[in-house]
């Protein structure tokens, strides 16, 4: 569970967006449960679920294709229950900058995948050389 405060970072060198344009670093949980941090259209997109209304952001630039980058979401359930996210250490400007509302959907008994979804429908494409999880 992810009650409070928790970031997500990975060391990614993306080919494309991944399969089906939705290429996931990471999937915590369902599609309805949990969280993630994946690749849409080049752009880097953090997903937290809620009951109301799910934290969402994705970034205005794009996650450079054929190179090494440091990919990081920190949520903050305590401020503002919205995701920022960075690349290269760098935040990012977002063109979707939605925060949560209401409490947290459970995701405890969920799996955590690193490079896909639990449907196998989402492949990361491209090497991923570590993920952290901070709490």
């Amino acid at each position: 569970s992810y009650n409070l405060v928790f970031a997500v970072e990975a060391m990614i060198k993306p080919f494309s967006s991944g399969e089906g344009a939705i290429g996931r670093i990471v999937d915590k949980g369902a599609s309805t449960n949990g969280f993630r941090l994946n690749m849409s259209t080049g752009k880097l997109i953090g997903f937290v679920e809620h009951r109301t209304t799910d934290a969402q952001a994705v970034t205005t630039a794009d996650v450079p294709l054929n190179v090494w980058s440091r990919v990081k979401m920190v949520y903050n359930r305590l401020g503002t229950q919205k995701i920022e996210l960075y690349i290269n250490g760098i935040l990012q400007a977002l063109s979707t900058d939605t925060a949560g509302v209401s409490l947290l959907k459970a995701d405890t008994d969920l799996p955590f995948i690193i490079g896909n979804n639990a449907a196998q429908t989402a492949t990361f494409e491209g090497q991923i050389a570590w993920v952290r999880v901070f709490k």
